[in-house]
């Protein structure tokens, strides 16, 4: 039997491309001399389009995607479990810096699913085993295209312009940050909006996926992520994105907990630093999920 990994998404474009993006980066068998299967990934609708209070309960989109886990996890298609069940969400401009409340987030939301399945206290027990040594959850940050500007190729498959050369704070596209000019007044009218709507922390300049549709709007174009940005994040050159070893420990993580399941190198290197969705393997007594 193959070892199977099914990725839940919360969007079209990961919908359609993550499992070939990352599939590409790993070994087809695992250290064990078992094949590999890249399972067609599930979509469910996101849990960060809106800021999470982490003295709340998890919404229902989380609980769904908490139960699209376990599901998979315990029960699969046609009674055939994944061996590796990877939830993946974008951050959001909403929660940006707040990865910790998210993951808090969707650990209790699997937590409560468990519960709500097994009445039974031996059928529960086993049911977090399973989960613990299955399930992962990770982040995007902000969101799935702000990878994409760590490869001009990406770029240009997406829709940009041959000679487009994005503006931004610094290389770590996880804190993406733009400061083009010609994206400024755009900025400013959405600040401004946000703002006057309550949402005071909201930096329009930090929306990866507006300021590539800004890009590919100079080319004459139009993006469209179930089109060409499929076909960047499908093809994008991913040893290409990390510009030093201390950048992207979301997307680090996520590649880690994969290379873990396989028994291989982290195809970008771990980061060494503090994250909030990778625990090292020694570490993982009394977990909830694999990762966290």
């Amino acid at each position: 039997m193959p070892a199977r990994i099914r990725l839940i998404v919360t969007g079209d474009l990961e919908r359609k491309a993550i499992a070939k993006s990352l599939r590409r980066m790993f070994p087809k068998k695992t250290s064990d001399g078992v094949d590999v299967e890249w399972l067609s990934p599930q979509k469910f609708h996101g849990a960060t389009t809106h800021r999470l209070d982490p003295a709340k309960d998890p919404s229902d989109p989380m609980r769904q995607l908490a139960k699209a886990a376990v599901s998979e996890a315990m029960d699969g298609e046609q009674k055939n479990p994944s061996d590796l069940v990877i939830v993946v969400d974008d951050l959001e401009l909403f929660n940006v810096g707040r990865a910790a409340v998210v993951v808090g987030h969707f650990r209790r939301a699997m937590e409560a699913e468990i519960e709500r399945r097994y009445s039974n206290l031996a059928h529960r027990v086993r049911a977090s085993e399973v989960v613990r040594s299955r399930c992962s959850f990770h982040l995007l940050s902000p969101m799935v295209e702000s990878y994409l500007f760590g490869d001009h190729k990406a770029l240009r498959a997406a829709g940009c312009g041959e000679s487009a050369a994005p503006s931004l704070c610094h290389p770590d596209y996880e804190d993406f940050w733009c400061t083009d000019a010609s994206f400024a007044a755009h900025c400013l009218q959405e600040n401004q909006s946000k703002h006057l709507s309550g949402n005071l922390w909201w930096r329009e300049e930090r929306h990866s996926k507006h300021y590539l549709e800004h890009l590919v709007q100079q080319a004459g174009g139009y993006y469209e992520e179930t089109v060409g940005g499929a076909d960047a994040f499908g093809s994008l050159a991913w040893k290409r994105v990390p510009k030093t070893a201390y950048d992207f420990s979301l997307i680090r993580s996520l590649f880690q907990d994969v290379a873990d399941f396989i028994g291989c190198d982290n195809p970008l290197g771990l980061w060494n630093g503090p994250t909030p969705t990778y625990v090292p393997l020694k570490a993982r007594r009394g977990m909830c999920l694999r990762n966290v």
